[in-house]
C-alpha cells in the first residue's frame, strides 16, 4: 500500500523522481478503489486482490530504488533507506491508530476499545498479519467485531519484507558487486518458487494463516523484485509489444477482481493471475515509447494514486466505526474515508516525507526553502480537515439527540416463542400439530415455535424476555454488558485438542439413578452449564457427561477447519463413549450455521447436515435409552459489536432468519420419524421469533451464536422444565 518518494533523507524540499511514471500512480488508483469498494459495498467480489497488486508494485518500487542507489553510488545507505521508510510510513500510521483509538473510545464499548488497543499495538509494530493469524480470523467471515485495524495486516507483509530484503541485496552486493542484477535474479527465483510451492500448500491446509503470512506472500513481492532486476531485457522490447502488454495486464487484473472470490485458493495457487497482470502493465510502461491505458495516466487515477496509502488507511477504521453506529450507512463511510484520506495526505503525509528530521542539520526558520504552492496546499487541507472535525461533532451531536428506537411490537399478552401461552405450533412437515410431540416432547417444529413455556420457571423467562424486548435503555446487567462477559465456566470440555480429563466433564452425583451425555459443537460446550446446574441442584438425581467440541459438530460429516483431523478423532471416541457408558439419555445439540464440508470447497446443504444426523443416530440409538435434541440459540447480534454508550438494546434485537429456519425444519422432519423429543432454544430466548440481547440480568450470547455462561446456568431451570414436560427421563415430573 506505500508509495515511494525519492527525496533523499535529510532534504527538505520533495522533487518527483525523474521519468515519474504516471501507469503506476494509475494501478495504486486501481487496486486502493477496488479494496474500498470491495470492503465498503460488497462489490466486485475479487476487489481484495488489489493488495496483490500492491504486493508487486511494492517489491518491484523498493528494489529498482536499492539497485539504482548502488549502480549511481557504488553503495546502498541502508540508514537513509529505513530513515525514508519511517518517513513514509508511520506518521500517517500512527495519526490513524491515535484518531481511531479516540473514536472507539467516544463511540463504543469499553470492549471494542480494549480489544482494538490491542490490534493498534501489533499493527505499530508491523506484526498485525501474524497476530490475525493467531487469532484464526477469517479474512472473508465477519463472525465477532471487526477490528478497525485488520487491514494492517497487508502493511505489515510490506514492512517485514522492507525489513529484511535491502539486507539481502545488501550482502549480495558485498559479494558480488558486479553481478548484482544476475546474482540477485537467481536468488529471487529460488525464494519465489519457494513461497509459491509453500503458499499452495498451506491454502489447502490452513487457508486461514496461509491468507496473514508472510512466507505465502514473499513470491508476490519477489517478483515485483525480480522484475526489477531484470527491466533492461524489457526495454529492449518495441513499443507496440509494450502497449499491448500493458492493455492485456489492465484488462487482467479488472477481470480477476470481478471473477475471483474467496472460494478460490488464495494465496495459492490462484493470486498468480492478478500478479501475473500487474506484472504485464510494470513490463508494458517500462517499454521506451510504448503508450499506457489513459485510464492509468489521466490526472484523477494519478491523485487517487498519490492519496492511495492514506485513502486504504482511513478507510477500514471509518467502515467500521461508521458501520457501527449506523450500519446501513454506505455514503457516510465513502464520504469521511476520501475526506480524511485528503487531508492526511497534505497535512500528515506529504510534510513527514518532505522534513528534515536531522537534528544537526535543521536549518533555521527563515533558512528554510520554499516549496511553491505548498502553504496554499496545507491551508486549503486545513480547512478540509476543521469540516472534517466539524462534521463529526455535529454528527456525534445529532446520535446522542436521536429518538431511541421504538421497541418491536410483540402480541399483547405472549409468553411463548409462537406468542401465544399455549400455541401448539405445527409438525415438523409444516402441518397442524397438537403441541405434543412424539414421547410427549416437542415434535413440532415451524417457523413461529416449537414447544410452549411451561412451569413457573418457564413463564418466568418468558416475562424476562418480554421486559427486555420492550426495553429503551440499558439496565444494570451482570457482568456489565460492556464488560468482559463470560463464555461458561466449563468451556475446556470443547477443546478437542488438548482434551480435558473425564472426571472433568463428569458432574452430578456419582450415585444417580440417570446418565445424561450431552454431545455436540461449540453450541453445546456453551450450553454445557445449564446441565452442570441441573446436575448439581440440591435435589438432582443425573450424572451429566460432556462430550461436545469446539467447530466438532456430531453429525458424519467433516468440517473444513483447522482442526479437521482432530474433529474425527473426537467424533470417533464419542461414538465409542456412547456405547461403552450407555447413557440413558443423550442430548444431540449442534449448530445450524452453515459449515463448509472438507475438500468440497462448499458449504454442506440441508439434506446432507440432516442425513449426518441420521447415521450417526442410527449408530447410537441401540445403546442409549433415549435421544433428546436441543436446538442452538437463533444467532443474532453479538453484543460486542451492536452495544455503544448511549445506545439502546433495541439496536440488539434481531429476527429468527431463514438459515436457522431450514435447519430446524430438517432436522424436526429427522426426530418426527424417530419419534425423539426437539427442544427448540426460542423458548427461552425469543417472542414471535423476534430476541432480544440480554434478558433477566444476563447478556444471552457472547458473539452471534454461542450462550453466555450467566444466561446458561438462568436458563437451566426453564430447560429442565421442557425436558419435564417432553417426558425426558431424570428430569422430573411434567409440570
Amino acid at each position: 500500500m506505500s508509495q515511494e518518494g525519492s527525496a533523499p533523507a535529510g532534504r527538505a524540499v520533495r522533487r518527483e523522481p525523474r521519468g515519474r511514471r504516471l501507469d503506476i500512480q494509475g494501478l495504486r488508483a486501481v487496486a486502493v478503489l477496488a479494496v474500498v469498494v470491495e470492503h465498503v459495498s460488497g462489490w466486485p467480489r475479487g476487489g481484495f486482490v488489489g493488495v496483490d497488486v500492491f504486493f508487486v508494485l511494492s517489491g518491484f518500487l523498493i528494489t529498482g530504488l536499492l539497485v539504482r542507489e548502488h549502480s549511481r553510488t557504488g553503495r546502498i545507505s541502508m540508514r537513509g533507506f529505513y530513515l525514508r521508510r519511517v518517513k513514509r510510513l508511520m506518521p500517517s500510521a500512527l495519526a490513524v491508530l491515535v484518531v481511531t483509538l479516540a473514536a472507539v473510545a467516544g463511540l463504543l464499548s469499553t470492549n471494542r476499545l480494549i480489544s482494538s488497543a490491542v490490534d493498534a499495538g501489533w499493527s505499530a509494530v508491523f506484526l498485525a498479519n501474524w497476530h490475525e493469524a493467531a487469532q484464526g480470523t477469517d479474512y472473508f467471515a465477519a463472525d465477532g467485531p471487526i477490528s478497525p485495524f485488520r487491514h494492517f495486516w497487508s502493511l505489515s507483509v510490506e514492512e517485514q519484507f522492507y525489513l529484511v530484503w535491502p539486507l539481502v541485496v545488501l550482502l549480495v552486493a558485498a559479494v558480488s558487486a558486479r553481478r548484482l542484477r544476475g546474482v540477485l535474479a537467481a536468488v529471487l527465483v529460488v525464494v519465489c518458487a519457494a513461497s509459491f510451492v509453500w503458499a499452495v500448500v498451506q491454502t489447502a491446509d490452513a487457508p486461514v494463516l496461509a491468507y496473514y503470512s508472510t512466507l505465502t506472500r514473499a513470491w508476490e513481492l519477489g517478483v515485483g523484485a525480480l522484475l526489477a532486476v531484470t527491466i533492461g531485457v524489457w526495454r529492449a522490447a518495441p513499443p507496440a509489444v509494450g502497449t499491448l502488454l500493458s492493455w492485456l495486464g489492465l484488462l487482467v487484473i479488472v477481470a480477476s477482481m470481478a471473477m475471483i472470490d474467496e472460494a478460490w485458493g488464495f494465496p495459492g495457487p490462484w493470486a498468480v493471475v492478478p500478479v501475473a497482470a500487474t506484472l504485464a502493465v510494470l513490463a508494458g510502461g517500462s517499454v521506451p515509447g510504448a503508450r499506457s491505458p489513459v485510464v492509468l495516466t489521466n490526472r484523477v487515477a494519478g491523485y487517487i494514486g498519490d492519496i492511495s496509502y492514506s485513502l486504504y488507511l482511513w478507510h477500514f477504521p471509518a467502515l467500521v466505526v461508521i458501520r457501527s453506529i449506523a450500519p446501513e450507512s454506505t455514503a457516510a463511510v465513502y464520504i469521511a474515508a476520501s475526506s480524511l484520506a485528503v487531508v492526511c495526505h497534505h497535512l500528515v503525509e506529504k510534510p513527514a516525507m518532505t522534513a528534515s528530521w536531522s537534528l544537526r542539520d535543521r536549518p533555521r526558520r527563515g533558512d528554510r526553502p520554499r516549496t511553491p504552492g505548498r502553504g496554499r496546499e496545507q491551508r486549503v487541507a486545513a480547512v478540509g480537515a476543521l469540516a472534517v472535525v466539524a462534521a463529526a461533532v455535529v454528527a456525534l451531536a445529532a446520535d446522542n439527540v436521536r429518538p431511541l428506537p421504538a421497541p418491536p411490537v410483540i402480541a399483547a399478552g405472549a409468553t411463548g416463542a409462537s406468542g401465544s401461552p399455549g400455541s401448539s405450533g405445527t409438525d415438523a412437515a409444516g402441518g397442524a400439530g397438537d403441541g405434543d410431540g412424539p414421547e410427549g416432547g416437542a415434535g413440532g417444529v415451524d417457523e413461529a415455535g416449537g414447544t410452549p413455556a411451561v412451569g413457573p420457571a418457564g413463564t418466568a423467562l418468558r416475562e424476562q424476555v418480554a421486559a427486555a424486548l420492550a426495553t429503551t435503555t440499558w439496565p444494570e446487567l451482570d457482568p456489565p454488558v460492556d464488560g468482559v462477559v463470560p463464555g461458561g465456566a466449563n468451556l475446556p470440555c470443547g477443546d478437542i485438542t488438548r482434551l480435558a480429563p473425564v472426571e472433568r466433564c463428569t458432574f452430578g452425583p456419582a450415585d444417580a439413578s440417570t446418565t445424561v451425555m450431552l454431545v455436540g459443537d461449540s453450541t453445546a460446550a456453551h450450553q454445557l452449564d445449564s446441565f452442570v446446574a441441573l446436575a448439581e441442584a440440591p435435589d438432582s438425581d443425573l450424572r451429566v457427561v460432556g462430550r461436545v467440541g469446539f467447530a466438532c459438530s456430531f453429525v458424519d460429516l467433516a468440517w473444513d477447519t483447522d482442526d479437521t483431523a482432530d474433529c474425527a478423532d473426537y467424533r470417533a471416541a464419542t461414538l465409542e463413549a456412547v456405547e461403552a457408558t450407555k447413557p440413558d439419555v443423550v442430548v444431540v445439540q449442534n449448530t445450524y450455521e452453515p459449515m463448509p464440508l472438507a475438500d468440497a470447497g462448499r458449504d454442506a446443504t440441508v439434506a446432507e447436515l440432516a442425513d449426518g444426523l441420521a447415521r450417526y443416530l442410527d449408530r447410537i440409538e441401540p445403546h442409549v435409552g433415549q435421544v433428546v435434541h436441543l436446538s442452538p440459540p437463533p444467532p443474532g447480534a453479538s453484543v460486542r459489536e451492536c452495544y455503544r454508550p448511549g445506545g439502546s438494546p433495541v439496536d440488539c434485537i434481531t429476527r429468527v432468519g431463514g438459515p436457522w429456519l431450514e435447519r430446524a425444519v430438517a432436522i424436526g422432519e429427522v426426530v418426527a420419524a424417530r419419534e425423539q423429543p426437539w427442544i427448540d432454544a426460542r423458548d427461552f430466548t425469543c417472542l414471535e421469533n423476534v430476541c432480544p440481547a440480554f434478558v433477566g440480568d444476563s447478556v444471552v450470547k457472547i458473539d452471534y451464536v454461542h450462550y453466555s455462561g450467566p444466561f446458561a446456568v438462568d436458563m437451566a431451570p426453564a430447560l429442565g422444565e421442557s425436558l419435564a414436560a417432553a417426558g425426558v427421563t431424570g428430569f422430573g415430573e411434567a409440570p
